[in-house]
């Protein structure tokens, strides 16, 4: 019995360590974030170029985080890159928005979809006794159909209606997936920077994905008024 209460201590002194990491990059992150978002609404070359990049370094940058073949100077910079290009990506839409609805409703989704955030984190640890991460397989196959979606949408002109469907649907992925980053937090990570910064990446994208997903269903239900 005391053998199980330790286990259980320590286990949460060490997810509470790590979300204090993660709360800290995510932090840093959201900023860097918005500083590129005001970059994509200035100029759409720099919004086209921060998709590259981002496109870009989502494939390169968690496998140099986990085997540590950059410097740690290297990693950081990069992560800044990452979440400033994410950011560049929304200026477009979030311009949309704001031409229609006003700047409030943009602020208003990038307040939202961060407090989602913010409650995930907090529900993954009220509800501890939860694997959340055994999401992961499940929610991996919901946004590969996404994507298909997103590639067909680039030669098919749907409705507003889809669009609303569409983007519900992939608001409510990427709030599951805040659960999964945040309950492989609570079990499966070492209360490490490194592996708080991969998890930070992973949530930075998602919370990307999310805000992108949140104006989309705006625009969409704005054009049906």
């Amino acid at each position: 019995m005391t053998a199980s209460f330790d286990t259980t201590r320590d286990n949460a002194v060490a997810s509470s360590g790590i979300f204090s990491k993660i709360t800290a990059l995510t932090s840093v992150g959201i900023v860097i974030m918005l500083a590129g978002l005001l970059a994509g609404i200035a100029s759409p070359i720099i919004s086209l170029v921060g998709a590259i990049t981002y496109l870009i370094l989502g494939f390169v940058l968690m496998p140099k985080i986990e085997d540590e073949s950059w410097s740690p100077q290297t990693i950081l910079f990069a992560s800044g890159v990452f979440c400033f290009s994410g950011g560049t990506c929304l200026g477009p839409i979030a311009a949309m928005v704001a031409a229609k609805a006003g700047v409030s409703v943009v602020l208003a989704v990038l307040a939202g979809c961060t407090g989602v955030m913010a409650a995930c984190g907090l529900i993954a640890q009220i509800f501890h006794w939860v694997r959340f991460e055994r999401m992961a397989g499940w929610l991996l196959v919901a946004m590969l159909g996404l994507l298909a979606v997103a590639i067909v949408g680039i030669f098919v002109t749907m409705s507003s209606g889809v669009n609303l469907v569409v983007s519900g649907i992939g608001i409510i992925v990427m709030s599951l997936l805040f659960l999964v980053y945040f309950g492989f937090a609570m079990r499966e990570a070492e209360n490490t920077w490194k592996d708080a910064l991969m998890l930070s990446v992973g949530l930075m994208s998602a919370l990307i994905a999310l805000i992108s997903y949140a104006l989309q269903f705006a625009l969409a239900a704005l054009s049906d008024n």
